[in-house]
C-alpha cells in the first residue's frame, strides 16, 4: 500500500515530501481526545540534516519518545549524541527511575536511577530481587560505589552490610581457577568486634595474608584476637636490617659508672646454682611461655657483656700484678 507515492517500496509506504527546512508531521495516530496522540515527525535542519522521531502527546504536552538520527537512536531526545541515548529531564530533586529492565515479574527488575540532591546529580544501578532493592553500582563525581547506599566516598568504595556475626567474602580477585584467588574478608565476632583480612587461596588452601584489627596489622594471623601488637607476624621475617628505637629505655652504660655495684663472680655463681640462669635474664620456662622481647633482651645481654668486660679487666690487672710479683721472686731466687 502506498500513501503519497505511486511506487510503494514496502508493504506500507507513507511518503511525505519535505519542501524546505522545517518540521513536518508524516503520520498521526489519534484518539477522540486531541490532547492524546502519537505522531511521526520529520525535521530538516542545517545543523542535523533530516531526523525522524515519534512524539507522544499526553494531556496536551508533547514528549519525544523515539528519535532516529544518522544511525543513532534516542529515547527522550530528538538528537541522540551516541548510538543509543536515553534522556530524562529531572523534574526536581529526588530519586528518579531512568531505565528499567524487567522479566515480566515486578519483584525482579534492574533499574538505572538518577539521584538529585543539594550535592549534585548521581547515577546508580539498583537490582530488585524478591521485592527488595539492592544498590549495585553508584556513580558520583568520578567515584564508583559498589553496594553503597549513598554516594561513594572514594574512587572505588565497596560496601557490604554484615547481616550477623561470621566471616564474609567482601571482594574477590580470581583467575578463572577456583583453587587460586585473593579475597577481602570481614570477620565479625561478639568478642572482638569487626576486623578485615586479606586471604590468599593457593592450590585450594586458604592462607591469611594480612589482617587488620583496632589499628593493628597481622601477617599470617587469621583471628583479630591473635593481634597483640601494632604488627604481629606468624612466621619468619627476612630483612636486610632492623632498626629498633629505644622508646625511653636506657642503654646499660651506667654499668661503667663508679657508683655501679658490680656483682661479684661469687654472687653470680651462687645465683646460677640457685636459679639455673643468669641474674635478670628470664628462665627457659619464662621464655617458652612469654617469648623474647628483642629490645629488652638485647639490652640485658649488653649489660651482662659490660659486667663481664669489667670482670675481665679486673682479672687482667690481677694477672699482670701476679706476673710482676712472679718475675720479682724469680729475680730474687736467681741472686
Amino acid at each position: 500500500m502506498a500513501i503519497g507515492t505511486q511506487t510503494a517500496k514496502g508493504t506500507l509506504d507513507v511518503y511525505t515530501p519535505l519542501p524546505s527546512l522545517g518540521t513536518y508531521e508524516s503520520q498521526y495516530w489519534s484518539t477522540d481526545n486531541p490532547g492524546y496522540s502519537l505522531k511521526l515527525r520529520n525535521t530538516w535542519s542545517n545543523t542535523y540534516g533530516i531526523t525522524q522521531e515519534f512524539i507522544q502527546r499526553s494531556a496536551g504536552t508533547d514528549y519525544p519518545v523515539l528519535s532516529f538520527f544518522s544511525g543513532k537512536v534516542g529515547i527522550g531526545t530528538s538528537t541522540a549524541a551516541a548510538r543509543f541515548e536515553v534522556n530524562y529531564n529531572l523534574p526536581g530533586q529526588g530519586t528518579h527511575d531512568i531505565q528499567q529492565w524487567s522479566v515480566g515479574n515486578t519483584a525482579y527488575t534492574m533499574r538505572l536511577q538518577a539521584v538529585w540532591n543539594n550535592n549534585g546529580i548521581a547515577h546508580k544501578f539498583v537490582q530488585r530481587f524478591n521485592n527488595t532493592d539492592y544498590p549495585l553500582l553508584y556513580f558520583y563525581s568520578g567515584n564508583v560505589g559498589i553496594g553503597t547506599p549513598g554516594a561513594p566516598a572514594a574512587r572505588l568504595d565497596v560496601n557490604f552490610d554484615l547481616p550477623a556475626p561470621g566471616v564474609y567474602d567482601v571482594q574477590q580477585w580470581s583467575v578463572g581457577n577456583p583453587s587460586h584467588n585473593l579475597r577481602v574478608q570481614a570477620y565479625w565476632d561478639n568478642t572482638s568486634g569487626i576486623s578485615e583480612r586479606i586471604v590468599q587461596r593457593f592450590n585450594g588452601a586458604d592462607y591469611p595474608v594480612l589482617s587488620f584489627y583496632s589499628g593493628n596489622v597481622g601477617i599470617g594471623v587469621s583471628k583479630p584476637g591473635d593481634i597483640d601488637a601494632k604488627l604481629a607476624v606468624r612466621g619468619t621475617i627476612h630483612a636486610q636490617e632492623v632498626l629498633v628505637d629505644l622508646s625511653g629505655a636506657v642503654a646499660p652504660d651506667y654499668v661503667f659508672e663508679q657508683t655501679y655495684a658490680l656483682p661479684t663472680l661469687a654472687e653470680t655463681e651462687q645465683y646460677i646454682k640457685d636459679n639455673k640462669h643468669l641474674p635478670e635474664i628470664p628462665s627457659a620456662s619464662q621464655l617458652e611461655k612469654n617469648g623474647i622481647k628483642v629490645m629488652e633482651m638485647n639490652l640485658l645481654l649488653l649489660k651482662k657483656i659490660e659486667e663481664m668486660t669489667l670482670h675481665l679487666i679486673q682479672q687482667e690487672k690481677m694477672i699482670q700484678e701476679q706476673n710482676k710479683r712472679i718475675s720479682e721472686l724469680e729475680s730474687f731466687i736467681k741472686k
